[in-house]
């Protein structure tokens, strides 16, 4: 059988893989300039290169190279001899509690390449690769780039949109954060609920160190424990609230997790899920921006740790049909989805 090849199709996709290309490495130069503070000097106020590069302490020669990049890709302009990040591009890029601050992204794109022979090896093998496995860096990025979100809507928004539960903090009540990383939305919580205790849960040691880190340093440490465990066996319940913060997915037995929930979670409490954007279909992803951001992901990360832990690999483009079956024959009588954004969903689960 004799394909026929139309030349304006090929013509059409090499320009759009192209376009990519760029972008990957417009992402990658945002990563280098993050990482050396070029965004920090320059928003401190326009200037030449030889400026911007004492600023932050930088090559010259090489500033001006990186520099001259950002205009062509149209992230800064330049008037002269003298570049200008545009307050609206800071706030992406250099304001780090900017709600719309993306810069931290490159971070988990360099720490994919840093993993690659592993992430090769899970490929050709069995598909394992722990979380804790994976390039060192990783950890910290993941933590920078999820902090955004959590840092505009976890406490203002996510919490408000669930059952009385905000409420039920204020006036003291207990929480566990299953999966909890390096703490960095444990530790908002813990300040906006002075009045409440809470529970980290995570089976990563490095993280909880980190972890331990911030809740001292936050000055939360009256009212939050850290706990080495794994979402299928933590105690201590009954709670208020069970948070899954961009977590359950990544876990090689969500199902066996969302039951114990069931066994820790109040009468009148509330499980709160938080997870990345997705649709019902890979059908319906085609085209679709979170889809693209995330699937990549999915493979080289999520689910190769799902995999690890000997369970069901969910990856982390979960349909909302899907968690709610798996809330539901756990024996949770509702859920529902209470808030979103373009990259997350927000699900509550009510016993």
């Amino acid at each position: 059988m004799t394909t026929t090849i139309d030349p304006s199709k090929v013509e059409a996709f090499a320009a759009l893989t192209a376009t990519r290309a760029a972008a990957a490495w417009t992402i990658a130069s945002i990563h280098i300039g993050d990482q050396l503070g070029l965004y920090g000097a320059l928003a401190e106020g326009p200037g030449t290169a030889e400026q911007i590069a004492t600023r932050a302490a930088s090559n010259p020669r090489l500033t001006r190279e990186w520099l001259n990049g950002q205009v062509a890709s149209e992230i800064l302009e330049l008037d002269g001899d003298v570049y200008r990040l545009p307050a609206e591009h800071a706030a992406v890029l250099a304001v780090d509690d900017s709600p719309a601050f993306l810069a931290g992204v490159g971070g988990v794109l360099a720490a994919v390449f840093q993993g690659e022979s592993r992430i090769l090896d899970a490929f050709r093998s069995d598909g394992k690769l722990a979380w804790g496995d994976q390039a060192p860096c990783l950890f910290g990025a993941v933590d920078r780039f999820y902090r955004t979100g959590y840092a505009t809507s976890l406490v203002t928004e996510w919490i408000p949109a669930l059952d009385g539960v905000a409420t039920s903090l204020a006036s003291g009540g207990r929480v566990a954060d299953i999966g909890c990383g390096r703490g960095t939305a444990l530790v908002m919580m813990a300040k906006a609920f002075p009045e409440s205790t809470f529970v980290g849960v995570d089976n990563h040691d490095q993280s909880l160190t980190r972890a331990g880190e911030k809740v001292a340093d936050a000055g939360v440490g009256r009212n939050v424990r850290l706990e080495r465990s794994d979402a299928e066996s933590f105690g201590g319940g009954p709670y208020d609230l069970i948070c899954f913060l961009d977590a359950l997915h990544d876990m090689g037995d969500p199902a066996a997790a969302i039951r114990n929930a069931r066994n820790q979670i109040a009468d009148t409490g509330s499980v709160m899920l938080v997870e990345p954007a997705a649709k019902e279909s890979v059908a319906e992803s085609v085209g679709d921006l979170a889809a693209q951001l995330y699937y990549p992901g999915s493979a080289f990360l999520c689910t190769p740790n799902a995999i690890a832990q000997g369970g069901e690999a969910l990856g982390n483009q979960v349909p909302e049909s899907t968690w709610r079956d798996l809330f539901t024959r756990a024996g949770f009588t509702r859920f529902a989805r209470v808030a979103e954004s373009p990259f997350n969903r927000v699900f509550e689960a009510k016993p």
